[in-house]
């Protein structure tokens, strides 16, 4: 399966849950993609846009309520 943004996104958030943002490496998630390491370059920039891709990711599944006064 080719690399995508949102694949990437999608793993680095499985791998998240299984063992904490802490162990999250970039090498670990090209291991989890079957991808080499330096081919997730290609997609993110680092480390810190996978994270934020996640949170991105995971923030649309929520809703805004507006407040009514």
């Amino acid at each position: 399966m080719p690399l995508t943004e949102a694949g990437i996104y999608a793993a680095a958030l499985r791998l998240i849950d299984a063992d904490g943002v802490e162990a999250l490496t970039m090498r670990k998630l090209a291991t989890a993609l079957d991808a080499n390491p330096m081919s997730l370059y290609h997609h993110v920039l680092n480390k810190d846009a996978v994270l934020r891709g996640v949170a991105r990711m995971v923030g649309t599944q929520f809703r805004t309520v507006a407040r009514e006064d």
